[in-house]
């Protein structure tokens, strides 16, 4: 399969047949190209190859291109984290999918993420919320906002299985795979998810806002009792 591959250090590869081509600063011809993740790669070598690229920073502008890349090398990047069932292993880039059982279609398939995949659990582990997680699974986190530099260290996976919402209401899913993203996708999805809430300062003066905030508990009998379809 023709394709181009980010490869550990930041080197982008076009590779046609039996020919393979360093493009590294040419990302920007290959935006629409089927892609690949080389075992090994980190968050680091996919903003090394942004950085390699200033034109890219036009391209995704509404998403603070040229703002992350200059965060992501403003320091020294802490090492990825040790084992903690409330830790990161790896990151993932996942795509996005939702079907529509009353027309029979599907949404886009065009919409990427990324998302933190836990460690394999050595004992069961509870959410504090609804869900516990069995021995040997793994949980998934959401890296919205997250700060690229504390995250350079972690290697990043393609998805090899789509999960596809079918009813978003019951939770029930169905299990394919379309296929892997072009480059630009897995650029425009680190990218998005990292600037989810906008720039570095706007996510400073969200998080001051919440600190700031007084919450009041609230009776969850009593929400329910007025919340419609609970009665």
């Amino acid at each position: 399969m023709n394709h181009v591959a980010i490869c550990p250090g930041g080197i982008l590869l076009a590779r046609f047949d039996n020919e393979e081509l360093d493009v590294s600063d040419r990302a920007i011809e290959y935006l629409f190209d089927t892609a690949l993740l080389e075992q090994g790669v980190l968050l680091r070598d996919i903003f090394l190859v942004l950085q390699a690229n200033p034109g890219l920073s036009s391209v995704f502008r509404r998403l603070w291109c040229k703002e992350l890349v200059e965060s992501a090398f403003k320091g020294e990047a802490p090492p990825k984290e040790e084992y903690d069932p409330t830790g990161v292993d790896y990151l993932e880039i996942e795509r996005l999918c939702f079907y529509d059982e009353d027309v029979r279609k599907y949404s886009s398939l065009s919409s990427f993420d990324m998302r933190g995949v836990g460690f394999i659990l050595k004992e069961p582990w509870h959410d504090g919320a609804l869900t516990t997680y069995p021995k040997g699974s793994r949980n998934g986190w959401c890296l919205y906002g997250m700060s690229p530099l504390n995250l350079m260290n972690y290697p990043v996976k393609l998805e090899t299985t789509n999960w596809v919402y079918i009813n978003r209401r019951t939770g029930k899913m169905l299990k394919t795979y379309f296929g892997p993203p072009m480059l630009g996708q897995i650029f425009r999805a680190v990218l998005y998810t990292l600037s989810y809430f906008g720039s570095e300062e706007d996510v400073e003066a969200l998080a001051k806002a919440f600190a700031e905030q007084e919450f009041t508990p609230v009776d969850i009998d009593a929400f329910l009792a007025h919340t419609p379809g609970q009665e």
